[in-house]
């Protein structure tokens, strides 16, 4: 078992942080995205039609 404040397993916990907090960026972008798409092509319908 490594100590707490072992400067390695920090890095590691921040490491995980960082990367667990990138891909849920990148979900909420990709979220952000697919939402806005599909709320132009509803629009672009209703203008349509």
């Amino acid at each position: 078992m490594a100590i707490q404040g072992d400067p390695e397993v920090l890095a590691e916990q921040c490491h995980r942080k960082a990367v667990v907090h990138e891909l849920l960026a990148l979900f909420y972008f990709g979220l952000g995205v697919v939402i806005n798409f599909f709320l132009v092509v509803l629009l672009f319908l209703l203008y349509v039609f």
